[in-house]
């Protein structure tokens, strides 16, 4: 299980970076392990491809914008559906990952299994 976020360390765009960092404090917090793949590097131009294949839909679609989440080779979503999983307690499904015993969340499900 690799969870991987598709990021632009140069962007000019302010908002943009502000999703990637808050993307990134919380998985470290959360002691989640991760790779970054920063799109803009030279090095990257292979999994900049992949992502971009991935998420495109049709031949008319405008190119996704980072941060994008992804749990392999499975897109998992972007910055909002990242917050909103958050935000809902519900972060550990929305990256399909096993939750800790200790996370609310965990709790939850426990809880709804029993009634």
């Amino acid at each position: 299980m690799v969870i991987k976020v598709y990021v632009s360390l140069v962007s000019g765009n302010v908002l943009m970076k502000v999703k990637q960092e808050h993307i990134r404090r919380i998985l470290d917090v959360k002691k989640i392990p991760y790779e970054e793949i920063d799109l803009a590097s030279p090095m990257c131009k292979e999994e900049k491809k992949f992502m971009q294949e991935k998420l495109k839909m049709a031949e008319e679609d405008l190119p996704a914008l980072p941060p994008q989440i992804f749990k392999d080779k499975e897109h998992r979503g972007d910055y909002d559906g990242f917050f909103h999983a958050l935000e809902a307690e519900e972060l550990y499904s929305y990256l399909d990952i096993d939750v800790p015993k200790h996370e609310v969340e965990y709790i939850r499900k426990l809880e709804s299994h029993r009634a």
